[in-house]
């Protein structure tokens, strides 16, 4: 196990550390590799509050509080706040050199603590499938990484996203590193989403990945989430002829985006990250794109309305098209792969 440490640290000058050394390591790689690998997706800045759970922090570690406590009455590191049911304590280093210092990468010399972190990081990976889809991984090497090409990725996230541009090109750099040290991370969330370092790693730079030297392809279905919600409809027997048949063709963001005069990120981002999630009354359920939307397809509309008035929690319809995309994905196309095993690699995105 390795992690990632600020340079320019002196321990001497801290020998009350030494019994938490290896403690001291890991919180700090956490909050390096929190920036970058998180459940947001987002990539924070070097001066942000990384959260950290204490309770799963002290599952790896024992003695995360020690450590935690005496770093705060050293004022090594600070923290935000805290508000119970909603948001654990954010953490960073006081110094703001020490913030924005070079990390690197040195082995965790605790047998014990590697070993825990270890057996988390295994009990992540939990079925069949999932182990199938992890050793796969392991087959994953990279091409050369050309830097100029890193920061033009980083140039276009920052026009397309904001943020700061140093902090993209510090997340290439670390999940990068990451992929090529064979050191994956594996998650799964409450819609059964897996996640890992290629998940995590922005769509362009996917190029770079390489398979026993080749380049590897990406297989994708288009509009996924709502034709899951026309397959849900019709297994009700909810007639949606036309939005039906757009889904299985895959130009329905398209068709919107043609009828409002936008393109199909609007589109997309308007009905899957904003309607879906969001209850009958929210500002996004008029946008002009939700109003082409319903004018094209009256049924979808007024199936969602329902859905969501009858439903506790708006957000319940959306997540639950998600498990179902997620089963479909991991328990059904993934694990015929694993059992017919004719497949050299495949990976979920």
């Amino acid at each position: 196990v390795h992690v990632y440490f600020p340079e320019g640290f002196s321990w001497e000058d801290y020998p009350e550390l030494s019994p938490f050394r290896s403690s001291v390591l890991w919180l700090a790689h956490k909050l390096h590799e929190r920036r970058f690998v998180n459940a947001d997706g987002r990539v924070y800045g070097p001066d942000d509050f990384i959260t950290i759970k204490s309770e799963y922090a002290r599952e790896i570690d024992p003695n995360f509080r020690h450590a935690l406590k005496l770093l705060l009455d050293l004022d090594i590191i600070e923290r935000d706040f805290y508000e119970p049911g909603s948001k654990s304590y954010g953490y960073r280093f006081t110094e703001v050199r020490l913030r924005h210092a070079t990390r690197r990468r040195v082995p965790l010399c605790d047998t014990k603590l590697a070993q825990r972190i270890a057996r988390h990081r295994k009990k992540q990976v939990t079925t069949r499938t999932d182990r199938w889809l992890h050793s796969h991984l392991l087959k994953i090497g990279l091409a050369e990484i050309d830097e100029e090409f890193l920061e033009q990725v980083g140039r276009a996230s920052v026009v397309e996203q904001g943020g700061r541009q140093e902090d993209k090109l510090d997340c290439y750099r670390f999940v990068l590193e990451r992929i090529g040290c064979k050191e994956h991370l594996w998650s799964t969330d409450d819609q059964g989403r897996r996640y890992s370092l290629v998940t995590n790693l922005k769509r362009e730079l996917r190029s770079l990945l390489r398979v026993e030297g080749q380049q590897l392809q990406q297989i994708d279905i288009a509009n996924s989430q709502l034709t899951f919600l026309a397959l849900k409809m019709r297994s009700e027997g909810v007639e949606c002829g036309e939005f039906f048949g757009l889904c299985e063709r895959g130009t329905l963001y398209e068709h919107v985006a043609k009828h409002a005069k936008t393109n199909r990120s609007a589109v997309k981002k308007a009905i899957t990250q904003c309607s879906l999630f969001s209850p009958n009354d929210a500002a996004c359920q008029k946008s002009l794109i939700k109003r082409t939307f319903d004018r094209l397809f009256p049924e979808v509309a007024a199936y969602l309305k329902e859905a969501k008035a009858g439903l506790e929690g708006h957000s319940k319809l959306a997540k639950a098209l998600q498990f179902a995309e997620a089963d479909f994905i991991i328990d059904v196309v993934c694990g015929r792969l694993r059992r017919e095993d004719k497949v050299g690699f495949v990976t979920p995105i």
